[in-house]
């Protein structure tokens, strides 16, 4: 089997930024807004494949990445990921030891602020409900069969797009429901430093009104008992920023907003 991390990336006129990632495999970067040469399809012995792209969206550079991919693995990669020695091997006898999986899972440490992440110690078989605990840079994907059941993130939620958060949820409930087999494995393959995220800006209205759409894409009929469970099982979480009522109105406007979003798109 070979192995490609596909790196989403912005404003880059270099590769230098892939030396702190300790890339060691072969690589696709997605380098929206930016300009890397294009003679450059090496690194370090190992392939490189970049594309500088003019349009914005996590989830459109997610998509293009996996379109540029021919390997078999594919890890989802940000660009503040730093993995450690050993990772393209890890993965690639993980798949070797469960064949039957077609996304798996890694653990992606999360170091530099509040918003560390506690990992389950035994591996799991994800069912709907445990697909929330992964987070996009932990996935790995058989390329193949993610392209058998036509799958993709959605290019209308993610970081860069009005409803910033969710995509990956969304991307594994859609697997998990065109039956792909999903599992979580306790092993390290690197860390990222949320001290400065990006995307976070606090448990405010915005970040609930994202939250509405990806239960509503994930659950389009039951989406409302899970704005209930979340409200209430979260409270604690952001009690301080916003009160539970105004939580759960924010999550039913980012679905309304969805919903015209969509209907406009199909009226152009």
């Amino acid at each position: 089997m070979k192995m490609e991390v596909l790196i989403a990336t912005m404003k880059r006129d270099s590769i230098d930024f892939l030396e702190k990632m300790n890339i060691e495999s072969d690589t696709v970067v997605v380098n929206q807004l930016g300009d890397i040469p294009s003679n450059q399809r090496e690194y370090k012995g190992k392939k490189l494949i970049i594309k500088n792209a003019l349009e914005t969206g996590l989830s459109r550079s997610r998509n293009m990445a996996l379109s540029l991919s021919t390997a078999d693995i594919c890890l989802i990669a940000d660009d503040d990921i730093k993995y450690v020695p050993g990772y393209e091997k890890k993965i690639l006898e993980t798949y070797e030891d469960y064949p039957e999986a077609d996304i798996i899972a890694f653990q992606v440490d999360r170091i530099g602020g509040k918003r560390n992440k506690a990992f389950r110690s035994s591996v799991h078989w994800e069912n709907k409900l445990s697909l929330f605990k992964i987070s996009s840079v932990e996935i790995t994907i058989k390329r193949q069969s993610i392209k058998k059941k036509k799958l993709s993130f959605n290019e209308n939620i993610g970081a860069g797009t009005k409803f910033g958060q969710g995509e990956e949820s969304v991307f594994l409930t859609d697997a998990y429901n065109r039956g792909l087999k999903i599992l979580y494995v306790p092993i390290k393959i690197g860390e990222t430093d949320v001290s400065d995220s990006s995307w976070f800006t606090g448990y405010d209205k915005t970040f609930f009104k994202a939250k509405g759409v990806s239960f509503y894409l994930m659950n389009p009929r039951w989406h409302f008992l899970l704005y209930m469970q979340f409200i209430f099982r979260k409270y604690s979480m952001y009690r301080k920023d916003i009160n539970l009522r105004s939580a759960y109105l924010a999550m039913c406007e980012g679905k309304r907003e969805y919903i015209d979003l969509i209907k406009g798109d199909r009226n152009d």
